[in-house]
Parts: C-alpha cells; structure tokens; sequence
C-alpha cells in the first residue's frame, strides 16, 4: 500500500511540475490527440495560464503533504540516547566515585584481601587543584564504625581534600559490598607500580564481616568503580602507571 501511494505521489508530481512548467508540450502529449484538429482546437494564453495556476497548486500541495509527513516520520523515531557525560567518558562509568581519603600506601603485599588491578589513571596537581572535576565529584560513603569499616587511609585534616595532596589518581572497579582497604604502591624512575586490595567492612562494632574478609565476587549488589588519589614522591611526568605484572594503565583523557 505504501509503494503504491508513493507511486501515486510521484506521477502526480511529474504531472504537477510538467503543467507547471511547459503546459502547452502537456496539452500536445496528452489530450490534443482527442482533437480532430488539434492545431486549431487548441486552449487559448488565458486557459494555459490557469492550467499552470492549477499545476503550481497541486505542487504546493505535495509539497506541503510531504513535509507534514516528514515531520509525522521524526516525530515517531525513537529519542537518541544521551550523549554520555564527562565522567562517563573519562571512566566508562557516570557513577563514578571518589575515596576521600588520606592513603599511606603499603609496600608489602597485605594477606587475606582481594587484589584488583586498577584499569585506568591520570595525572593531577592537588595544590592547584587540577583537573577541577575531581573536586567536585561525589564521594565513597564511608562505612560505619570509629574507623570507617577499615577502609584504607585516614580521613583529611579539615578544610581539605584528599585529591589536595596527590598527584595520581587511579580508577578501581570491585564488588559494591567491598571497599578499598589497602593500596601498594612502588615508585621507580619510569613507571609507577599500583594495587589496590579489597574486603568486606568491618561492621560497626569493629568485627570482621561474617561472610569473610576476602567476599567480594560481585554479585547482586554488582559492581561499583571509584577512584583513589595518592601521593606521589614526585610528579607522575612521562612515567606509566602499571600493575604489579607491569601491565600499563589506560591514561584517561582530561574532559573538564
């Protein structure tokens, strides 16, 4: 049915635009030979000029039709998704958080946690607060309990931050039900060695979770990202960020 009412439309489009623009060779083609004397039986000027009146209508007309239906055919798409924010495209993650806390890295690897490879980094200048978007980002909720849950770092002296301090951030995707409880961090004078390991809080009482320390296979509490700022001996530069295999680090782009 649409093939044929498009069919429909052309052909009266042709013959719209035809009588439009060369009425007379219209006449010719299409109705002189039911004339006995076509030659003489031919319309007069005034009759052609209302014919082409009549053509310049019906292409006003399709026109008018064909744009209608153009805008009923938009109008019924479906919305294009929206474009993913900054942090999204920085991270892979618009629900990206950040862990507010001051970190002393450890050098030794801690037993009985959950190594998680970070999977993304870039540089930082905490004293001029750059990039600005990590300050504004929202942060870990921090467990309950006097020490957090055991969650690695201690929290900022007031008034700062603790993306005040560092000159790295990296980006660490685990179970929503663990929390960061250490990082190891090696320097060296072309690449910088990070790890962050993770467990479940302690509860509130100071106890270990029940469930064990190391239960952090994301299940249905899925998994969360979040993003850990530390301190450097001195700016990243040209160095990488890797694993501890010295597998390197996606550098994410700066998207302010």
């Amino acid at each position: 049915m649409d093939q044929l009412a498009l069919v429909l439309v052309v052909v009266l489009a042709i013959l719209f635009l035809w009588g439009l623009l060369a009425p007379r060779s219209q006449w010719r083609l299409l109705v002189s030979w039911t004339y006995r004397e076509p030659h003489t039986d031919a319309p007069s000027g005034w009759a052609f000029s209302l014919h082409r009146v009549i053509a310049a209508v019906g292409v006003a007309g399709l026109l008018a039709g064909g744009g209608i239906a153009w805008q009923r055919y938009l109008d019924a798409l479906p919305e294009p998704p929206p474009p993913p924010n900054p942090i999204e495209q920085m991270w892979g993650d618009a629900n990206t958080v950040i862990v507010n806390r001051v970190i002393s890295p450890t050098t030794s690897l801690p037993p009985g946690l959950l190594r998680v490879d970070p999977s993304a980094y870039h540089a930082m200048d905490g004293q001029r607060r750059q990039p600005t978007y990590l300050f504004d980002l929202a942060a870990l909720e921090l467990p309950a309990g006097e020490t957090a849950g055991g969650l690695v770092g201690v929290q900022p002296s007031p008034g700062l931050t603790a993306m005040d301090l560092a000159r790295v951030v990296v980006l660490a995707t685990a179970d929503a039900q663990c929390v960061p409880r250490e990082v190891f961090l090696q320097e060296g004078p072309s690449s910088v060695r990070v790890a962050v390991y993770y467990g479940r809080p302690d509860l509130p009482d100071g106890t270990p979770d029940p469930e064990g320390l190391d239960a952090c296979a994301p299940g249905s509490s899925g998994a969360r990202s979040v993003l850990i700022p530390l301190q450097l001996a001195s700016p990243l530069g040209e160095r990488l960020v890797t694993t501890l295999d010295g597998v390197p680090l996606r550098r994410a782009p700066i998207i302010n």
